[in-house]
């Protein structure tokens, strides 16, 4: 299958003498039950010249494909050994590798086993130093999984790996690498089901990653993982193995996926022409995760000569952003969320009024009529569905006029408790005038939530909370921001003064919210219905998240009930600590 090996070669004078002084022979050894691990000790993986050997530090252990057995080269008097044994005749040329004939017979090391592991994979990285891992591991969500009973191998980038990919991905530090929606994507993608220790690990073999995409090994000196050479092999874990590796590696993005795919060329044409949006296909696009919906070369032929049309007038068309914008889904929409949604859900693209509906006529899968022909092909940043036409931006159409201010629209809306509570707040006025607010608007069932999640008896005691302002400030931005305003992984300041963070897709969320109605607008503003009463941190929350008041937070959590003071559970007091 196309391996290249260095074959350590013992010339018959070798044996002889080997023989003798064994007292066996060639009979015995070739009636051995460990015969195969004898010679695969005498192989090293690739193309291993006499010129490498005798640069490296005679430190180095050379991997052999015996599961256990490596090799040092050193130079007494000039002469090149290895594993004490001295090379004969170096670099006898083969087609597929190197011979290396030895004057002597290497002789396998006994049997080793790695030391028990005490820790887990999160500890063990801990313990190898691996700080910016630990870091993502547990910034993307993934801590228990490595700190669990399943077992995995994992790729483990170096500090200096994650320093440099902070300036290939185009973000400023660590931390905005580590905030990046994609980051579960990239962690995941180190990592394979199982413990797979080195000697179990096949060259030229790909492994499909737990993030769906692969990797390719390929054993040598170094070994190497895609484009990361392995470090250090075989650090074992409780619950598997950590081989580190020189480079943090990522998976094709989309944009990656369409210039590998022969049948998806005009698409990539497309997608490159249209202004900035072949970023937001690709690893600099600051973290977003995309579903685009790419039309086959056959389908784009189809069009064109349906719609009297050619390549070339669609790349000089003015609107060539938004035909492409309607061709992506905010986030990583499977095939199999678009089949359980009801088809009567509008889901979102980029564009900034086109949504899809996604049905099933004779149990095929359509977007906006167009049917998906390949699904789910992964990348690092999301998903292609091939689809088998192409999909025709809806002409511009703009909101009715709005009638209502807000108050109004939220009160025609049914949303009868955020109508009661505003005006408990005192704020009817504000959300009357003339000023210009975004509210994400909590339902009524939203607002029963709080009410047990607050403590409280009742909807009326909730609305006579001292905090009842606070609260409702944290669901208003300054300005009126429609959807497709609002930009996906962005933090937005609110009249309280915390943030919220809005994430766009099938469904767009604010926080923990999801939205379920956009863009109702008012004559002062728009109105976002969303599930949830948001709440921003409280003063203990304040203390958890920063790390200098560590000390004042044990010291008011030890103090009876004034911990509960502090948090949200305090009737609605307002302090000041």
């Amino acid at each position: 299958a196309g391996k290249l090996h260095t074959l350590l070669a013992p010339t018959n004078d070798a044996f002889t003498e080997y023989f003798t002084a064994s007292s066996t022979s060639l009979e015995a050894l070739l009636d051995r039950e460990d015969l195969e691990d004898f010679v695969k000790y005498h192989i090293l993986p690739g193309k291993v010249t006499s010129e490498f050997l005798e640069s490296a530090d005679d430190t180095t252990m050379h991997n052999t494909l015996h599961a256990w057995g490596t090799l040092t080269a050193t130079q007494p008097g000039g002469v090149l050994t290895l594993g004490g044994v001295p090379v004969d005749t170096p670099d006898v040329i083969a087609g597929n590798g190197l011979v290396h004939k030895l004057g002597g017979v290497l002789t396998p090391p006994a049997p080793t086993q790695p030391p028990a592991a005490t820790m887990n994979l999160v500890e063990k990285a801990a313990d190898l130093g691996l700080t910016s891992l630990v870091a993502a591991v547990e910034a993307a969500g993934l801590k228990a999984t490595f700190e669990g009973s399943d077992k995995y191998t994992i790729f483990a980038p170096s500090n200096a790996a994650f320093a440099a990919a902070v300036t290939a991905l185009g973000e400023d530090s660590l931390d905005t690498l580590l905030a990046r929606a994609d980051l579960g994507e990239i962690l995941k993608h180190h990592v394979l089901n199982g413990e797979l220790p080195s000697s179990a690990l096949e060259s030229g073999t790909a492994y499909t990653t737990l993030q769906g995409s692969s990797v390719m090994f390929n054993s040598g000196t170094p070994s190497t993982v895609d484009i990361a050479e392995v470090s250090t092999p075989d650090l074992f874990a409780t619950n598997g193995v950590i081989h580190a590796v020189s480079e943090v590696l990522l998976p094709n993005s989309i944009e990656g996926v369409l210039a590998l795919s022969p049948d998806l060329s005009t698409i990539l044409e497309v997608v490159r022409r249209a202004g900035g949006l072949v970023t937001e296909l690709d690893w600099r696009n600051a973290g977003k995760l995309h579903t685009l919906l790419a039309p086959t070369n056959d389908a784009f032929t189809e069009y064109f000569t349906a719609s009297s049309t050619s390549l070339e007038a669609l790349l000089d068309r003015e609107d060539l952003e938004d035909f492409v914008k309607y061709h992506i889904l905010p986030g990583k929409v499977t095939s199999e969320f678009l089949e359980s949604a009801d088809d009567t859900t509008m889901h979102n693209t980029l564009h900034a009024w086109g949504t899809l509906t996604a049905t099933q006529p004779g149990g095929v899968l359509t977007l906006g009529g167009v049917p998906v022909d390949t699904p789910d092909v992964i990348a690092g940043n999301g998903l292609v569905h091939k689809l088998g036409g192409v999909l025709t931006p809806p002409a511009p159409t703009q909101p009715p006029a709005a009638t209502m201010n807000l108050v109004e629209k939220a009160a025609d809306l049914g949303l009868t408790s955020l109508v009661a509570a505003v005006e408990a707040a005192g704020l009817k006025a504000t959300f009357e005038g003339s000023d210009k607010y975004t509210i994400f608007a909590p339902s009524n069932a939203a607002f029963a939530a709080a009410v047990t999640a607050l403590g409280e008896d009742s909807l009326d005691t909730l609305l006579a909370r001292a905090d009842l302002g606070e609260i409702l400030k944290h669901h208003v931005l300054n300005g009126e921001l429609p959807s497709s305003a609002l930009e996906s992984g962005t933090a937005y300041t609110t009249l309280q003064g915390s943030s919220v963070m809005f994430n766009s897709g099938t469904p767009s969320t604010v926080d923990i919210a999801e939205v379920s109605t956009p863009d109702l607008f008012a004559t002062n503003g728009v109105i976002h219905a969303v599930s949830e009463v948001l709440l921003p941190n409280s003063i203990e929350g304040v203390l958890a998240l920063s790390p200098d008041l560590s000390t004042i937070l044990e010291v008011v959590r030890r103090a009876g009930g004034l911990v509960t003071e502090l948090d949200w559970r305090n009737a609605g007091k307002l302090h000041t600590l």
